[in-house]
């Protein structure tokens, strides 16, 4: 078998037959499961074939094999949901939703699985018919796709198909009737799903920004991954997705690695991913993936403004008790479109040692540490045109004096690299 992550294998290579006799061999499907990520069944053919040691006879004999995904050895077990459907099935049954020949009919029921359905056991019988005819119901089971993976058509009596499912959908389940004659019936249909392992809780990325609509915002493209898991794990695999595009895999971790530092991220809306494996009752099992985060990477650089390139000027003022308090507006007086976060710091007070500022986001008085002040929620649209004057900020000065002072600020904002 010439497929990636497949490996056939026939044991022993070479046997002895009797005349008149059999010899056995054993012929094994090694799988790589992670070839197959994703994927929620796998179907293999193939043949072993047989030579005579003179070359004058070969036989080959058909093998088949389907995966379906694997069973957690952890967290919960398989569940068995079973569903029943009465109905008539003939000529006079309302049901009846098409003909099979002259006299006989046929009608469908729809079953919908979950995502986790590895088994459908479906059981038809045959309640009763009009003319004391015997009842002739045969079953028919189809994927959702429409293709054929069950039959049963026992001469009369009770009809059962036990058949393979690869997750969820809409099956069907087709009742035929070959009688002629009106038949009620019970179809009992029990739905094997695989046991379930809890995917990690992946923690909201932090970004060196938080946008007017509360995104993260990161500025270089490094950044931290981190999330809780349930300590079962064998190994956790990180997706991305840029823009809203597929997801691809950018690293398999070892279970005791709950944390991944990104750096060179994309630009772009960059969303993050964690899917976990857990000890499977066959081999490996894989969990849904985990709640996407994600962070907005816009590669910006700082840069400091002058008094040239900008214009604090206050819009209202009073003095009150021995404090000062201003509403202070900038004004953009360059030619360049300056992004968020943008804000000011006063620096420097030229005055009575007793002035200082005393509601500084940061804490700062103006002397000893600089005084910031946060404009973000004040420009337009996270950006700060030309020309733009933002809205005013409270300033607020400690001035129990009254005396005349005057301030060195300071721009602080980001450019596109």
């Amino acid at each position: 078998l010439d497929l990636p992550g497949v490996r056939g294998l026939v044991t022993p290579s070479v046997v002895d037959v009797p005349a008149g006799g059999e010899a056995s061999f054993t012929a094994s499907l090694e799988i790589d499961s992670f070839a197959f990520e994703g994927e929620s069944l796998a179907e293999f053919q193939w043949y072993v074939v047989a030579d005579r040691a003179d070359g004058t006879e070969t036989l080959s004999m058909p093998l088949y094999f389907r995966a379906v995904t694997s069973q957690p050895d952890v967290g919960t077990g398989p569940t068995v949901e079973t569903r029943e459907f009465d109905g008539v099935i003939g000529p006079g049954a309302s049901e009846v939703s098409d003909t099979l020949g002259t006299e006989n009919t046929y009608l469908e029921i729809p079953v919908e699985v979950g995502s986790g359905a590895f088994r459908m056991v479906g059981h038809l019988e045959a309640d009763a018919v009009t003319n004391s005819a015997y009842p002739d119901l045969d079953m028919v089971l189809f994927d959702p796709d429409g293709n054929q993976i069950g039959s049963s058509g026992n001469p009369g009596g009770v009809e059962h198909i036990d058949a393979p499912v690869a997750g969820e959908g809409t099956y069907v389940y087709r009742i035929e009737n070959w009688l002629g004659a009106d038949s009620s019936f019970t179809l009992t249909v029990d739905i094997h799903s695989a046991g379930a392992a809890d995917p990690v809780s992946l923690n909201a990325i932090v970004g060196e920004y938080t946008d007017l609509q509360g995104e993260p915002v990161d500025f270089d493209g490094s950044f931290e991954l981190s999330w809780i898991g349930t300590g079962d794990e064998t190994a956790f695999l990180v997706e991305r997705s840029v823009d809203g595009g597929e997801w691809t895999q950018i690293a398999q971790l070892a279970p005791s690695q709950t944390s991944l530092s990104i750096s060179d991220a994309p630009e772009g809306d960059n969303a993050y991913r964690v899917i976990s494996h857990y000890p499977g009752q066959v081999c490996t099992y894989v969990t849904d993936p985990s709640d996407p985060e994600s962070i907005e990477v816009d590669r910006r650089v700082a840069a400091t403004l002058g008094g040239s390139s900008f214009t604090p000027s206050i819009t209202s003022a009073s003095f009150s008790d021995g404090e000062f308090v201003v509403d202070l507006v900038i004004t953009n007086d360059s030619d360049t479109t300056w992004l968020n976060p943008v804000g000011i710091e006063i620096i420097a007070i030229d005055g009575d040692e007793s002035i200082e500022v005393l509601n500084a986001d940061n804490g700062g008085n103006g002397r000893t540490t600089p005084a910031a002040f946060d404009y973000r929620d004040l420009i337009g649209n996270e950006t700060w045109e030309p020309g733009e004057t933002s809205q005013a900020r409270t300033v607020r000065f400690a001035n129990p004096k009254g005396e005349l002072f005057t301030i060195s600020v300071q721009a602080n904002v980001f450019e596109e690299l």
